[in-house]
């Protein structure tokens, strides 16, 4: 499993971009029920992904929490946001495409996305359904299919850091280096976000909630 990205962008938080192909024994790491999902993709290429993306999940959040890769468990929120069992005060967040699996984890809550930039997309239809006005300006201004994809990937993981799920998107402005928005309990909170180095034909972003005493 190579990484592109090991590194530390903000403090307590460490991002892993991961070339998206599985080594050999990282099905053995994974649950019954990720071994079911990843059987189900269609897609080779996006299967190798998802196992390499939940595969280094739990290898970082074992060496974390001192358990065993395969042993860990997950609890979904109300949005669908997923948390370690047992480990309150850890927070992660995960993302494939087929070439290309990031995960982050942080000591608090926090989101990343990375998209392949794909041609064809009907962007325009896409930003009329999921952006704020003002981002659906700036994107017909830009006409640039990779301001798009770095635009989405922003949003999507703002959304993934509040944990409120794809009907958040149309209110949740990420053009900034900051933004507010209602986390998964319906409290307003201040996010950081981050256009993240990709590896060629990706777009990657980073979000993660600004300390309490940071978003007064």
């Amino acid at each position: 499993m190579s990484a592109f990205q090991s590194s530390q962008p903000l403090s307590g938080v460490d991002v892993h971009v991961l070339d998206g192909l599985a080594p050999l024994d990282a099905a053995q790491l994974l649950s019954n029920d990720e071994t079911l999902r990843a059987s189900r993709l269609r897609d080779a290429g996006q299967a190798q992904a998802y196992v390499c993306a939940h595969a280094a999940l739990r290898r970082l959040i074992a060496a974390r929490t001192q358990r065993e890769p395969r042993e860990l468990r997950f609890s979904m929120g109300p949005h669908g946001k997923p948390a370690v069992e047992n480990a309150p005060d850890l927070h992660f967040s995960i993302s494939y495409r087929k070439g290309c699996a990031a995960v982050a984890i942080a000591q608090r809550p926090v989101g990343i996305d990375v998209e392949s930039l794909c041609a064809g997309v009907d962007t325009k239809g896409i930003a009329q359904r999921f952006f704020t006005p003002d981002e659906q300006a700036w994107i017909a201004q830009a006409e640039n299919q990779q301001a798009f994809y770095r635009l989405w990937t922003r949003k999507e993981a703002l959304v993934k850091a509040a944990g409120v799920g794809v009907d958040a998107m149309g209110r949740a402005g990420a053009r900034g280096d900051t933004a507010r928005l209602d986390d998964e309990q319906g409290r307003i909170r201040q996010y950081r976000i981050l256009q993240l180095d990709a590896p060629s034909g990706f777009a990657l972003a980073l979000a993660v909630e600004e300390p309490e005493k940071e978003s007064q």
